[in-house]
C-alpha cells in the first residue's frame, strides 16, 4: 500500500482544502482513492496525480475512487481540465474506471 499526502493544507482559514491518493498493490484491490477537501485548484489535483504516476507500486489500469463530499462543487472549468488531463494521460491511467 502506498500514500501520498499534498505537502500542507491550502486556502484561507474557514476553507482549506487537500488532496490524499492512496492505492494497493496491484495483487489487492488496484484502486487508487482520491480524498479532496474543501476547495482546491487544478493545479493541485494535477500535481498530486502527477506524483502517483512515477511510484513504483502503481500500475497502469488501477481504478479511480474520487471522495469528493468534503469539498466544494466543481467549476465546469476544472472538469473540463481534469478531462484534458485524462486525455493526456491516457498511458499513465491505461484501462481504468
Amino acid at each position: 500500500m502506498a500514500f501520498i499526502n499534498s505537502d500542507q493544507r491550502y486556502g484561507g482559514d474557514s476553507m482549506p482544502y487537500d488532496f490524499r491518493a492512496l492505492w494497493l498493490c496491484p495483487n489487492q484491490l488496484r484502486v487508487v482513492y482520491l480524498t479532496t477537501v474543501g476547495d482546491p485548484s487544478f493545479a493541485k489535483w494535477r500535481d498530486t496525480l502527477i506524483r502517483v504516476f512515477p511510484d513504483p507500486s502503481f500500475k497502469p489500469g488501477f481504478n479511480f475512487i474520487s471522495n469528493r463530499c468534503r469539498a466544494t462543487v466543481s467549476s465546469r472549468e476544472f472538469v473540463e481540465q481534469e478531462v484534458d488531463f485524462v486525455r493526456q494521460h491516457e498511458r499513465e491511467f491505461g484501462h481504468c474506471r
